[in-house]
């Protein structure tokens, strides 16, 4: 399909039809043809032009689903020049760097969060936000800061569908566990956990906080059990995998999971309970 230019730009009609094609494919699973098409389009000299925007999301999403981490994450940085105010690029953005383990770059973006954002009045940025810079255990904010937009979340979303609030809680369960608050955390996290109806990689990501929890707790087979429930909604990926549209909130599951594994794996190694359920 070619891309027509209008004034020495791409025509608007021309990207609009090129956007919706790739859509098509990305729903029939063609992410081969879909992403040739995206990198045809997506000329370096292109994503520096604000017209390559939805383009560009639809390039990002297409490697977020295909497990193509650092690539996305190459992407979104350029989201982010040409929106720079736009709080789910910084989402995008700390989720692959996380998944990445790019530690330092990972700290480097909460810091510019905390930064850029007050405390809002959409709960769903409010969790968004605060489960950026809790995704891994030292993001290098001050942690208070961060649980007030967890509060924030909660509070403010207290109305929302079960759906949502499982995502909130979550949140505000990991909150607690790095607060080392942790028989909050694991009340948070089974609330989140008991919610009719939720995503599965909401609930992953509750399992993954009760097992941290329970194993600080002492509470090791209530945690390894955790960990396993989890591991099932949100297993380890592989290339012949499709993430779908969920592929940033698996992450968070994924990485939230990782981190039990090893805390349970470190630990246990010397003492290990053969009745207990096995980690993969």
């Amino acid at each position: 399909m070619a891309i027509s230019r209008k004034k020495g730009d791409y025509d608007a009609e021309a990207l609009t039809d090129l956007e919706k094609l790739v859509r098509v494919l990305v729903a029939e699973k063609n992410f081969v043809e879909a992403q040739q098409l995206l990198d045809k389009a997506l000329t370096p000299a292109f994503v520096a032009k604000p017209a390559c925007l939805y383009l560009l999301i639809e390039r990002v999403n297409v490697m977020g689903r295909r497990g193509r981490w650092q690539e996305a994450a190459a992407d979104v940085g350029f989201l982010l020049k040409l929106q720079p105010s736009e709080h789910y690029h910084y989402h995008r953005l700390v989720t692959l760097l996380a998944i990445s383990q790019n530690r330092p770059a990972y700290q480097q973006l909460c810091h510019k969060i905390m930064a850029t954002y007050t405390n809002t009045a959409n709960p769903y940025v409010d969790e968004r936000l605060a489960q950026d810079c809790l995704l891994l255990p030292d993001s290098g904010v001050d942690l208070r800061l961060v649980d007030r937009f967890a509060d924030l979340a909660v509070t403010l979303g207290k109305d929302e569908s079960e759906s949502a609030l499982s995502y909130f809680r979550g949140c505000k369960a990991m909150s607690s566990y790095r607060l080392g608050h942790f028989p909050e955390a694991v009340d948070w996290a089974q609330k989140a956990a008991k919610s009719a109806n939720i995503d599965a990689e909401a609930k992953a990501k509750a399992f993954a906080v009760l097992a941290l929890a329970n194993w600080q707790l002492g509470k090791k087979d209530e945690a390894r059990v955790a960990f396993v429930q989890g591991d099932a909604l949100a297993p380890t990926f592989s290339p012949s995998r499709d993430l779908s549209d969920s592929w940033v909130a698996w992450i968070i599951a994924r990485v939230s999971l990782d981190e039990a594994a090893a805390l349970i794996q470190s630990e246990s190694a010397a003492t290990k309970n053969p009745n207990s359920p096995e980690l993969k």
